[in-house]
């Protein structure tokens, strides 16, 4: 289990994402959901975490970090943004900064013409999946589908 900060209060809590058992807080926007990324067991010790927490309940607000530190913000959010439409359908972003940040999930169906609305629900049903699923396979189900329904298998 991910030990994390919360990035309003200072407490610990479990997921870099969760909302704070103690001020109910929940990181939303890509900036907030990267700090609370570099909040994280994922990228801090233990010790670490435990000084910028009390340093917040304190102060009510974020240290000045390290370049270390700050170069660790900017490649989390830089993946954030990279996984931008699967944190918004997590409610984690606003649709505004999915639709900023956003490379195309479906980049091995690049070359394949389909039209914005079918795209958008292979990308859909991609990541609804758990695990989300790849582009590739749901293709191959929906012709396979399709092929069946026709006979092609009879």
């Amino acid at each position: 289990m991910t030990r994390a900060i919360c990035i309003r209060c200072g407490n610990e809590k479990h997921g870099c994402w969760t909302p704070c058992q103690k001020c109910r807080h929940q990181p939303f926007g890509i900036s907030e959901v990267a700090w609370s990324l570099v909040l994280s067991d994922h990228t801090m010790t233990n010790e670490g975490l435990a000084e910028i927490g009390e340093f917040i309940s304190e102060n009510k607000r974020l240290p000045n970090f390290s370049e270390e530190v700050e170069a660790a913000f900017r490649q989390c959010e830089e993946t954030v943004k990279g996984s931008a439409r699967g944190l918004v359908k997590k409610g984690l972003l606003p649709i505004e900064d999915a639709l900023e940040a956003e490379t195309p999930l479906v980049e091995s169906t690049a070359n394949i013409s389909l039209s914005p609305k079918v795209r958008e629900a292979i990308e859909d049903f991609c990541l609804n999946q758990s695990p989300p699923a790849r582009p590739e396979a749901v293709l191959e189900w929906i012709i396979e589908d399709w092929l069946e329904r026709e006979g092609y298998f009879n």
